[in-house]
């Protein structure tokens, strides 16, 4: 191509020619766009900062939250843990599943030996002269209504005080670990049964969903796996 051909191609481009206002005006035009693309691409990486910061602090309040909740939880088993509640957990896993009907159903119940003492225990604060009445011998005896009522309310008090303290492990509000740790106790197995598990089946274990899913995954049903808990950030 010739000179004069190319200066021709330019008056094409740019008929006012090549220093013009016109010709400056495009110039800025272009560093302008150019500035401002980078300028939106420093923004986007500022963003993209920002929102993995916040992340951090997310999970780091998320799991401090999980950690407060554990302890508080353990406050709460502490303060509502009554001293009657470790003699009816006793007597509840060494009944009968007709004495347990009995109980659940409001009825009398007749104990005897061990379980009529560990009744007695259990309803030492509100009938203190029960023990001295039933308790001289080791033969059976018929509790009275009021008696097998306060002990039917003790059974549900200590059943409802475990599904409470296990709720925040059920909801995923405590800290999964640190709970079945410190709470294992409450489903423990011995001889071959589970803690409290023949009352609440009973009841229904369907009226205990903390407890009986605590139970299942600290012990698994054989042949059943437990699906892991979803972590943060995942969906149900």
């Amino acid at each position: 191509m010739t000179p004069a051909e190319m200066q021709q191609l330019a008056l094409i481009v740019n008929p006012d020619g090549p220093w013009s206002l016109g010709f400056w005006i495009k110039i800025g035009g272009f560093v302008i766009a150019g500035a401002g693309l980078l300028f939106a691409g420093w923004q986007i990486r500022q963003l993209s900062q920002q929102l993995a910061q916040s992340n951090e602090v997310f999970k780091a309040d998320h799991d401090r939250t999980r950690r407060e909740n554990l302890v508080n939880t353990l406050r709460h088993y502490t303060a509502g843990t009554k001293p009657e509640h470790n003699k009816m957990v006793q007597l509840l896993d060494r009944m009968s599943e007709d004495q347990l009907i009995n109980l659940w159903e409001a009825k009398p119940i007749t104990l005897g030996g061990e379980l009529k003492e560990f009744a007695c225990s259990a309803l030492r604060r509100e009938f203190p002269d029960a023990y001295e009445r039933h308790c001289k011998d080791r033969e059976p005896v018929q509790f009275t209504h009021g008696e097998s009522m306060q002990l039917r309310y003790i059974m549900l008090d200590v059943l409802n005080h475990y599904e409470v303290c296990l709720a925040p492990w059920h909801l995923g509000i405590a800290d999964e670990e640190a709970m079945e740790s410190q709470f294992k106790a409450l489903v423990d197995r011995k001889d071959g049964k589970h803690k409290l598990d023949a009352a609440r089946n009973i009841i229904g274990p369907d009226r205990f969903p903390a407890s009986k899913a605590f139970k299942d995954k600290l012990f698994p049903p054989e042949g059943k796996i437990q699906p892991a808990k979803p972590q943060l950030g995942q969906g149900q």
